[in-house]
């Protein structure tokens, strides 16, 4: 969902017939508290970040590998000692686990790392055993983590548009597009609550802004020709899943029911959020463990089954 979506859905559960009744800036503003509560309560922002490996590395600072991880909520990483074709998935172990395993685990090796591991004192995730040299070292780690949301601020009307079916140049009549929407935003044709005209129900992601009056779209516009129309750009969400969007629209109404005082539908609106970021945290969670990549201890060149012998 983008920001007018977010926007539509907040109006028509409300039952808010006039949008200047709560000012943009304002419903910005609560979307964004409320998308980080979704996202603190559902880590549901995964991102990733491919970088180089380095020999004799045992920590990566995770500001600078992992920016805007949350709670320091590493999902995977990924390695290869020979190039980016080749990352295999390395296994998650606490710190504790390998002081257990191995007093002096941390004198330097030259074996192919097997394990993971967070440091939440030093920051910074670390790799076990590590390689002195590294073949290439080019593009051979993917990270995948939770990540911040990304603040939706673009919500931009002015003027109107033409555009023909088949086509991916959209040129604008008073638009004054530069500087006011961005790459990455969304434009779709209609109002938002205007009685007269729909709400846009197809939505299209701008691929360049060429000026003021003139941006393309990244896909055919597959709608009748329009000359003349409303439209509404937007940015979208960080958050994809549509039940977690949904979710962050019931935190922004519960912020602004306890504006109005109104203690009873603030409380039973974060109480049904709740419960369905815990719901479909368990779905995605039980889909994302089944479909990722396993390769049984054996595969990895790597002497001995350390864990296994450990855990009995």
């Amino acid at each position: 969902m983008n920001l007018a979506e977010h926007f539509n859905l907040f109006y028509m559960l409300t039952s808010q017939p006039d949008r200047n009744y709560i000012s943009t800036d304002e419903l910005i503003n609560l979307f964004d508290i409320a998308e980080r509560e979704t996202n603190h309560k559902a880590h549901c922002v995964r991102t990733s970040n491919i970088f180089n490996s380095e020999g004799n590395k045992r920590l990566y600072d995770l500001d600078t590998y992992l920016p805007g991880i949350v709670n320091f909520h590493v999902d995977d990483i990924y390695y290869s000692n020979t190039d980016s074709t080749e990352r295999r998935a390395l296994e998650k172990i606490s710190l504790n686990e390998l002081n257990f395993i191995s007093k002096g685990w941390k004198e330097t090796d030259n074996i192919y790392p097997r394990f993971y591991y967070v440091d939440i004192e030093k920051n910074s995730f670390g790799l076990h055993p590590i390689e002195k040299t590294v073949a290439t070292g080019t593009n051979c780690i993917e990270a995948v983590y939770r990540g911040e949301h990304t603040k939706m601020t673009t919500y931009y009307t002015t003027g109107t548009i033409s555009i023909n079916k088949g086509t991916k140049i959209v040129t604008g009549l008073a638009t004054l597009w530069d500087g006011n929407v961005a790459s990455g935003d969304k434009i779709g044709i209609g109002k938002l609550l205007d009685s007269t005209t729909r709400f846009p129900i197809k939505w299209y992601t701008i691929d360049e802004v060429s000026s003021d009056t003139g941006l393309t779209i990244t896909e055919n516009f597959v709608e009748t020709s329009v000359s003349g129309v409303s439209y509404i750009i937007a940015s979208p969400s960080s958050i994809n899943n549509a039940i977690f969007n949904q979710c962050s629209i019931y935190f922004a109404m519960a912020e602004y029911y306890l504006k109005s005082e109104n203690e009873s539908k603030r409380n039973n609106l974060v109480i049904e959020a709740y419960a369905k970021i815990s719901k479909e945290n368990k779905r995605i969670n039980k889909n994302y463990n089944s479909n990722k990549i396993n390769i049984p201890a054996g595969n990895y060149p790597y002497p001995g089954n350390i864990i296994e012998d450990y855990r009995g």
